[in-house]
C-alpha cells in the first residue's frame, strides 16, 4: 500500500546540504587547532537504484502519461475516446498489470476516457482528481465505474506528497475551484533523485498564477506544457519560475485548435528549452537514473545539421514516395528523428518530411573549400547550439556557455535568427 509523506526536505535540497556540510567540514580541518570531522555522505550514494522511465503517449489531441520507478506505476490522464483502446493496450505492452497511482488532471474528455478503459482493465490502487463537479456523460461514467469497484477519489490539497518508487510525487494545484474546467487541473511534479517532472494538464494562466503564489520551488526539468501548447497556458511569469531544461507538448497532428500555439514555441524558445512533440514524433520516452535525463528522440527544434549532397525530400520515408523539393550541399536541416532504417524525418517548408540519413552531415560542405574568414565587423551577438533567437550574453535561459558561439548582429539577422526578448 502506497503512503502520503510527512513531507522530508526535497531530494535537491537535502542533496544540496550535504555538499554544504562536507564543505564545511573540509574548511573546518584546515582550521588551527581544530577537529577532524567525518565527510558528508557521498550524494552518489543517495541516488536512486532504478531507473523512472515517463511515456507522455501518443494519444492525438490530448493527454496521457504513464510513469514506471521500479514495479510502481502511475498514470496521468488518458487522453480521448478514440484512442482509449491504444492507450490500455499500450500499458499493457509495458508489463502494467497494476495501477498504483491514477490521476486524473481534469474531466475534460481529450484526459478522461482513456482512465474510464484503465479502470476496467487494471486493478487500480489510488484515485487522485479535482474536487468540482462536471456536466458530462463521461463525468458520470468515471464516478459509476470506481462505484462498481468500491474505490473513492482522493481530493488532494496542495502540498500532499505520495512516495513513488525511490522518489515522490508533490501536489502543486489546484490552489482553489473555479467555474472553468481547465483552471481546475490537478498540478504535480514528480521528484526523482536530481531529476523532476512537472505534468500540468490543462491548467492556464489563472491556475499558473495561483501555484506561483502557492509554491516557492517551482523548477523543474522535464515540462508537459500545459493545454497542449495552448496560447492560454504557459506564461511567461509561469515559465521563468519553473525555467525547464526540456518541455514536452501533447497534441495531435493538424488539430483545429492550432495546438502549439506559435507564441508558446516562441516563449519555449527564448529560455532554450528542448522541446519534444506528440504530433511531430509519436511516443516521447523520458529515462532519468536520478541524475541525468535521457530519452528515445532528438528534440523537435534540436538536431540542426547539413546536407552532404544533392538530395530529394520525400513525402514518406522510402525511395517510390513523391518528391515534394530538394536540398543542396551545406543546407541547413533541422532533423526530428532518425529510424533504424536509414531514414531522417525532417522540417522542410514548415512540413514534415523525410530524406535518407547518410546524407545529413554537422559539417557543412562548403567550408571545406571556402577561404579563412575575414575579421567580422559590427555589433557582436550569442547564438546557442539550438533556438531561432540572438542573444546579448552567453548565458541567457538554459543556454549552454560552451556552446555559445559569437556572430555579429546583422549577421544573425540575414541568417534568420530574430532578437530575444528576455535578454534585450
Amino acid at each position: 500500500m502506497k503512503h502520503m509523506l510527512e513531507k522530508p526536505l526535497p531530494e535537491k535540497l537535502t542533496g544540496q546540504l550535504k555538499k554544504w556540510m562536507a564543505a564545511i567540514a573540509a574548511a573546518t580541518m584546515m582550521l588551527p587547532g581544530t577537529m577532524a570531522v567525518p565527510a558528508a555522505e557521498n550524494t552518489q550514494s543517495n541516488l536512486p537504484q532504478e531507473e523512472l522511465t515517463v511515456h507522455f503517449i501518443d494519444v492525438g489531441q490530448g493527454l496521457a502519461i504513464m510513469a514506471k520507478a521500479g514495479d510502481d506505476v502511475l498514470v496521468y490522464d488518458g487522453g480521448n475516446s478514440d484512442a482509449a483502446s491504444y492507450f490500455v493496450s499500450y500499458l499493457k505492452d509495458e508489463g502494467v498489470e497494476d495501477i498504483d497511482y491514477m490521476i486524473a488532471s481534469h474531466y475534460d474528455a481529450d484526459h478522461l476516457n482513456g482512465l474510464v478503459g484503465a479502470l476496467h482493465a487494471f486493478d487500480t490502487e489510488t484515485i487522485i482528481a479535482p474536487d468540482y463537479k462536471h456536466n458530462s456523460k463521461l463525468y458520470t461514467s468515471f464516478y459509476n465505474t470506481l462505484s462498481s469497484q468500491n474505490k473513492e477519489v482522493t481530493y488532494p490539497e496542495v502540498g500532499q506528497e505520495y512516495e513513488f518508487g525511490e522518489g515522490s510525487f508533490t501536489v502543486l494545484g489546484p490552489t482553489q475551484i473555479r467555474d472553468d474546467s481547465n483552471n481546475n487541473s490537478v498540478v504535480v511534479r514528480l521528484d526523482y533523485g536530481d531529476t523532476s517532472f512537472l505534468f500540468t494538464g490543462d491548467a492556464e494562466s489563472k491556475e499558473e498564477k495561483d501555484i506561483i503564489a502557492a509554491n516557492e520551488d517551482l523548477y523543474c526539468d522535464v515540462l508537459s506544457v500545459g493545454h497542449h501548447g495552448s496560447a492560454s497556458s504557459t506564461s511567461w511569469d509561469f515559465l521563468e519560475a519553473v525555467l525547464p531544461e526540456y518541455a514536452v507538448i501533447s497534441c495531435g497532428v493538424n488539430n483545429s485548435y492550432g495546438h502549439p500555439d506559435p507564441d508558446t514555441i516562441e516563449k519555449l524558445e527564448s529560455i532554450e528549452a528542448q522541446i519534444f512533440r506528440t504530433d511531430l514524433q509519436g511516443n516521447i520516452i523520458a529515462i532519468s537514473d536520478g541524475e541525468t535525463i535521457t530519452w528515445n528522440n532528438v528534440p523537435s527544434n534540436g538536431e540542426v545539421l547539413y546536407a552532404a549532397d544533392f538530395v530529394s525530400v520525400k513525402e514518406e520515408p522510402n525511395d517510390t514516395s513523391s518528391t515534394v523539393g530538394e536540398l543542396g550541399p551545406g543546407n541547413q536541416i533541422q532533423v526530428l528523428n532518425r529510424d533504424d532504417n536509414g531514414w531522417a524525418t525532417i522540417v522542410f517548408n514548415g512540413a514534415t518530411t523525410y530524406i535518407p540519413s547518410s546524407y545529413l552531415s554537422d559539417i557543412d560542405p562548403q567550408t571545406m573549400t571556402q577561404a579563412a574568414p575575414t575579421q567580422p565587423v559590427g555589433n557582436m551577438v550569442w547564438l546557442s547550439a539550438t533556438g531561432s533567437k540572438y542573444h546579448s550574453r552567453n548565458n541567457c535561459g538554459n543556454m549552454n556557455p560552451a556552446n555559445a558561439r559569437q556572430v555579429t548582429e546583422s549577421d544573425a539577422v540575414s541568417q534568420g535568427y530574430e532578437k530575444c526578448k528576455k535578454c534585450w
